[in-house]
């Protein structure tokens, strides 16, 4: 197609590793609570932040952090970016794969950050283990956070993710975590309730926990 441009070996890597998961997750999978009859996704890796969880950001995190722009970089289709302007924020927006204008096309894990994001907070719902983004994305956060780049990042993750050997010494530095104690659905029109719990995780430059948990009810962020 004319004008169509090609896809980066990154891209065709995570356009194939999100085939496997589709072959996984809707093929002869064991696990029938993986099992989601309808609806289903193209893409995976694309699971936009779901609105309980969004709230919870906005309402209980977003208070607590400094000043300064907020580079959302894995934005997805906007759901997060949209509810951060919202709520009063400077928001820069960018993904591997852009999915509206405005947003910026970089690959977070390899190419140079935004020179507009020196000094901002990144805050976002990154890949998680399965997609193999995960730890990089993880390795490549505290890299910018520690080399002075950011100020603060906030990450989404399972309320698990803090628990594995690997990653205890990266969690134990955070300085909050805000558990959010409900198990959402990810996908509108699943049949039963979410499988996991989650927690927002904030690191702040220059300063180390452990973390301080709040654990956050769902009436109160409605």
């Amino acid at each position: 197609m004319a004008g169509k441009v090609p896809m980066t070996a990154t891209e065709r890597q995570r356009k194939w590793r999100a085939k496997v998961r589709r072959q996984k997750i809707w093929g002869s999978n064991a696990d029938l609570a993986a099992r989601r009859p309808a609806p289903r996704r193209e893409d995976v890796d694309l699971w936009p932040t779901p609105p309980c969880l969004t709230a919870a950001l906005i309402g209980k995190v977003l208070p607590t952090l400094p000043p300064g722009v907020i580079w959302e970089c894995a934005a997805g289709d906007g759901h997060l970016v949209d509810a951060l302007r919202l709520a009063g924020r400077e928001v820069i927006a960018s993904d591997i794969v852009r999915l509206r204008d405005g947003f910026l096309q970089l690959d977070f894990v390899n190419d140079p950050a935004p020179p507009r994001t020196r000094g901002g907070i990144a805050v976002t719902n990154p890949p998680y283990a399965g997609s193999g983004l995960g730890d990089p994305f993880l390795a490549r956060t505290m890299s910018l956070l520690d080399s002075g780049w950011l100020r603060a990042v906030v990450l989404l993750q399972r309320a698990d993710s803090g628990g594995t050997k690997g990653h205890a010494e990266l969690f134990n530095r955070a300085v909050a975590e805000w558990t959010c104690c409900w198990r959402p659905v990810w996908i509108p029109g699943s049949p039963g309730g979410g499988r996991w719990w989650f927690s927002w995780f904030v690191w702040i430059a220059g300063r180390s926990g452990p973390p301080i948990n709040a654990r956050i009810t769902r009436d109160a962020i409605t």
